[in-house]
């Protein structure tokens, strides 16, 4: 891995900073600008969420402009998570970031069979397999990693790229986003 640098010449990569924006049928993630930056995907995982795996990083120098942690970014068609943001000299930024899938996922359909759609990231926090006579169950476990503007309901239902699930509980100390635990049986 090439060292990262803070000069003009090596901001060469081009990346869209993205903002959620509420619509009529919930959020989107929108192009808010698009900045030059230095990229340099980091060897190992960084871990994006406090109760899910980790995802293949990224290391970011870019101009210093206002981007928080919890921020999204698209780098060559691929979503990164903003999981820390540091200065770096006078007018520099550097940021870490996991390079994640979002998911497209519908709120609370419980309540209503379309729900509120909103972007998350969903990863994976462990299998349990039940042995049950005569058939057996799968029980997937999931993190669903969301902006802080999203509100499930624990106990609710959750759809996440065609799928159901139910809202296992909320991790929310977190300003930047919110976790929540969700789960769904299937049978093998």
């Amino acid at each position: 891995m090439a060292a990262i640098s803070n000069a003009c010449g090596d901001l060469r990569e081009r990346v869209s900073v993205l903002k959620l924006e509420q619509t009529e049928r919930g959020y989107i993630w929108q192009v808010d600008h698009r900045v030059w930056a230095n990229v340099q995907p980091d060897s190992g995982t960084n871990l994006f969420s406090k109760a899910g795996t980790g995802a293949p990083g990224v290391t970011m120098v870019l101009r210093l402009r206002e981007i928080q942690k919890g921020a999204m970014l698209l780098w060559r068609g691929q979503y990164v998570y903003v999981i820390d943001v540091q200065p770096m000299g006078r007018g520099h930024l550097q940021l870490r970031g996991a390079v994640v899938t979002v998911s497209q996922c519908a709120a609370n359909v419980h309540k209503d069979s379309t729900g509120i759609q909103f972007p998350a990231v969903l990863t994976e926090k462990y299998v349990r397999h039940e042995q049950l006579d005569p058939y057996a169950v799968n029980v997937l476990t999931y993190v669903l990693v969301t902006p802080p503007e999203i509100k499930l309901t624990r106990g609710g239902l959750v759809t996440v790229d065609g799928e159901n699930y139910e809202v296992l509980l909320a991790h929310v100390l977190d300003t930047s986003k919110v976790e929540y635990e969700i789960m769904r049986k299937k049978d093998l």
